[in-house]
């Protein structure tokens, strides 16, 4: 990366790999070693990759994700239709199922980038192409936002505090005891 050059593995490695292709890759390499250096089998192949059996059978890595055009055109600025947006993702194999303006978006198992709704819209996003995004800035309101008084209280106490000579602490006590474990 530091000098540039885009390959294969650093598309990898920024995108993640698919447990579902485990066994496929793992059966290929034995058959190499087989063919190329007379190596044997000691086992059988033991894949703990933690996807559940109704992911492994449809063939995904994360479940379905739901999204409408209105949420991936009002991100985009594009007037894009369900069938526009099908269209796209299904060059890319990716499974999506159109109920009027609601998609449900199967990515294939060897795309592990896409989770979101927002994964989804960076993809039609890329797809469609970036380069036709519009060139204008979005409306903004002008107003300030709302104060939080909750907020607002906790600096004032703070503040006071720190006025006293008080001094604000975290402790390993205040710390969740999942933390350590992780």
């Amino acid at each position: 990366m530091a000098h540039g050059l885009f390959t294969d593995a650093v598309t990898r490695f920024n995108k993640g790999q698919s447990p579902l292709q485990n066994d496929k890759v793992a059966a290929q390499a034995v058959a190499m070693l087989r063919e190329l250096a007379a190596a044997k089998v000691a086992g059988p192949l033991i894949d703990d990759n933690h996807v559940n059996e109704q992911s492994r059978e449809r063939h995904w890595v994360h479940p379905p994700v739901p999204v409408t055009t209105e949420f991936i055109n009002a991100r985009l600025g594009f007037d894009l239709s369900a069938a526009q947006i099908q269209q796209l993702l299904g060059n890319v194999e990716c499974s999506v199922t159109a109920d009027g303006d609601r998609l449900l978006v199967e990515a294939p198992f060897w795309r592990t980038d896409i989770e979101t709704r927002e994964d989804v819209v960076e993809e039609v996003g890329r797809l469609y192409g970036f380069d036709k995004l519009p060139v204008e800035l979005p409306m903004r309101d002008i107003k300030p936002a709302k104060k939080d008084e909750q907020f607002e209280l906790k600096a004032k106490v703070r503040a006071a505090l720190a006025a006293y000579g008080a001094n604000e602490v975290l402790t390993y006590s205040f710390v969740h005891g999942n933390y350590f474990e992780k």
